[in-house]
């Protein structure tokens, strides 16, 4: 049906949706009894559509890629045009503040009003409440104990428009995050083509080997068919690649090649000595479609089928994939899993398998120069973080056979490890997965040709191709996953809220190290590892900040007294943590001499040199690309100075083609003036 009106909802033109089978259409392209892909993995039935002319918006996710070198927004960023009034999901996290003015205990917390007027949904909105002096630190905290319980998980999910989030305070805004939808949807497709190659049913082991396989060769295969480059020494992989071999009726053959070195080359072939034919892994490469066009020696690709696969055989391909290509560490306590690729086809697998697994994903990247000794093509690289969904993770990396990915190496000082999925109280959906939050911004888009789908069910969702959850242009919108009001027995059981604070337990918390049976917040946690003190009261518990501590000193300094209670606090002894410093004490920056850092990295023009580069010179050299052409000197430029440098000598050189010369030394540098 088509209309001149303003939309009250919709997606613009070529927006694409999934239908229930996975497969994404236009939306000016659906139709009425069209079965489209809810967010809980279920159907939802369309009923009408709406063609219509109306306000439109750009949501984009925001990231801290540096665009200013970059033609266009980077790679992997979530983005789509819809109309202002579309109703999308988002999570606004409960925020718990304490004041302290004239003697007066100010709490705020975020709150829900309790009805809503002139048919808007119900917002968050900060309330506050003020104790006299006399109040006591258990009346505080009952009040604490009441709001947080309203929440679920410590958020509030809401079903509304961007438009509708102009209503928020700027710090609720910087509060709400977008939600993603991971794929819950399974059609396996590995286990039926398995089953047929077989003739006969096959095992959960097999399946896994084979998706790992998969995983491996697309990372360290070559095209020519079941063969892989290997590392002679790497003994936990080549084990594993010759187990899952074994369990698929084939056998491993490891080859050395050069003089010397732990270069090897290893090839399956079936028990009957054949390499290629009727090779299971060659066989799957062609027939599902992971080499591009089912043919060997075509380039490889990553088909589309693998974000609806099973979870398992996902994970397992992903395995694989780090196994060969990938590598893990705890960088100052942050886990995270580096992949690169120069290939478009499996940079865009990367990308939507680990969206479908919820994972939180970044991409850098890196464009075509020349290294000593080799042409590096452009590169993606991509970075795999917790996110909401840790226990896939870590799923994940207990598949790899690697051990150093694992457990991945620490870097720097590591942080108490709160991304260890041992001591953590997640809650998951049904499904098993959690929405994925990602931050971002809205802008004007004009007005445009927009699309409002009506679903049979009015308060039933689809899902967009970049997995945003939207609503039927019936659904009247409002808050969602709210807490009903708690009972006194919850409000009185210690172990349903933190231990120190008193707000409502969610899924950051952890177990307490000395007391285990109760649990602590992650501010709680992370104000305890700066300050290592905390009140003795049990009905109080406050853990100061660096401020507070200094101002008990300022006011006691023989006797800390919490500033809350009065009572004594005990700060625990610790060592003055020192500068982390390098393995080699006479080892220095060959570009700033910095004698110390968290990593020495090797000179990125000449890897062979035995001299180092701090990661902060490698940070500015990543940005530019420009050095000082000096090698006694070395200076690299950052992107300021690079700005600046050209600046100042735009009016000292005719030749446009010349090398500025380094402010440091005066030698030629790499950079041009045009």
């Amino acid at each position: 049906m088509k209309s001149t009106e303003f939309s009250s909802s919709g997606l613009s033109e070529g927006s694409r949706v999934f239908l229930a089978d996975c497969a994404l259409i236009a939306v000016e392209n659906v139709k009425v009894g069209d079965i489209l892909l809810s967010a809980d993995g279920n159907t939802s039935e369309v009923e009408g559509i709406r063609e219509c002319i109306g306000k439109s918006v750009n949501v984009t996710q925001l990231s801290k890629h540096d665009t200013e070198r970059a033609e266009s927004m980077p790679f992997g960023l979530t983005e789509i045009c819809i109309s202002e009034n579309q109703l999308l999901m988002f999570s606004t996290k409960q925020r718990v503040k304490t004041l302290k003015k004239k003697e007066k205990t100010i709490v705020e917390v975020t709150e829900v009003s309790k009805n809503a007027l002139n048919g808007k949904v119900s917002m968050p909105r900060t309330g506050s409440k003020v104790f006299n002096k006399n109040a006591s630190v258990t009346e505080i905290k009952e009040h604490i104990r009441r709001k947080t319980s309203e929440s679920s998980d410590g958020k509030f999910r809401l079903h509304c428009s961007v438009k509708d989030l102009e209503s928020l305070n700027k710090e609720l805004r910087i509060a709400s995050r977008l939600l993603l939808c991971p794929i819950s949807l399974e059609i396996p497709v590995l286990e039926p083509w398995l089953e047929m190659f077989f003739s006969e049913k096959v095992t959960a082991q097999q399946i896994e080997a084979m998706a790992w396989l998969l995983g491996f060769w697309i990372g360290d295969g070559h095209k020519r068919g079941a063969t892989f480059s290997l590392h002679s020494e790497d003994t936990d992989v080549n084990e594993m690649l010759r187990n899952s071999a074994a369990l698929l009726n084939m056998k491993l053959t490891i080859k050395r090649r050069g003089d010397g070195g732990f270069f090897a080359v290893g090839t399956l072939h079936t028990l009957d000595g054949s390499w290629n034919k009727n090779s299971p892994l060659t066989t799957a490469l062609k027939d599902l479609r992971f080499y591009m066009n089912g043919k060997r020696d075509d380039k490889k690709n990553v088909p589309d089928f693998m974000r609806t696969e099973t979870r398992t055989v996902r994970e397992c391909f992903m395995a694989g994939l780090i196994d060969s290509d990938g590598c893990s560490r705890n960088d100052h306590g942050t886990v995270k899993v580096k992949i690169p690729t120069a290939f478009p086809p499996i940079r865009d697998g990367i990308l939507f398998i680990g969206r479908s697994l919820g994972l939180n994903i970044t991409v850098t990247f890196e464009p075509e120069r020349q290294r000593e000794n080799f042409h590096q093509s452009d590169t993606w690289i991509f970075h795999l973080l917790l996110g909401a969904n840790k226990e896939i993770f870590w799923s994940i990396l207990n598949r790899c056979s690697c051990e150093r990915k694992r457990s991945p190496p620490i870097i720097g000082p590591s942080k108490a490890l709160a991304d260890m999925p041992a001591t953590h109280h997640t809650e998951s959906t049904e499904n098993g997965f959690n929405m994925m939050p990602i931050t971002f911004k809205f802008s004007d888009s004009g007005t445009k040709r927009l699309f409002d789908i009506f679903l049979k069910d009015a308060s039933a969702s689809y899902i967009t191709e970049q997995q945003l959850i939207c609503f039927s242009a019936s659904h009247g919108g409002g808050l969602v996953e709210s807490s009903d009001i708690p009972s006194e027995s919850f409000i009185a059981e210690e172990k349903n809220f933190c231990f120190s604070c008193s707000r409502a337990k969610d899924s950051s918390f952890e177990d307490v190290p000395w007391a285990v049976e109760y649990t602590w917040c992650s501010q709680c946690r992370k104000r305890y590892q700066i300050t290592g003190a905390i009140c003795l009261n049990p009905k109080c518990r406050k853990i100061p900040s660096e401020n507070e501590i200094e101002k008990m000193r300022n006011k006691n300094f023989s006797r800390l007294c919490c500033l809350e209670c009065n009572h004594g606090t005990k700060l625990e002894k610790r060592k003055v943590q020192e500068p982390v410093v390098s393995k080699f004490p006479e080892r220095r920056c060959h570009s700033c001499s910095a004698s110390t850092t968290v990593r020495w990295l090797k000179l990125p023009w000449d890897k062979k040199s035995t001299l180092r580069i701090c990661r902060s010179c490698s940070h500015k050299f990543n940005m530019t690309n420009q050095r000082c052409l000096n090698s006694e000197c070395c200076k690299l430029f950052g992107k300021n100075e690079l700005k600046e440098l050209v600046a100042n000598s735009l009016s000292e050189i005719d030749d446009q083609n010349e090398c500025l010369p380094c402010p440091r030394c005066q030698m030629p540098t790499t950079i041009k003036r045009a």
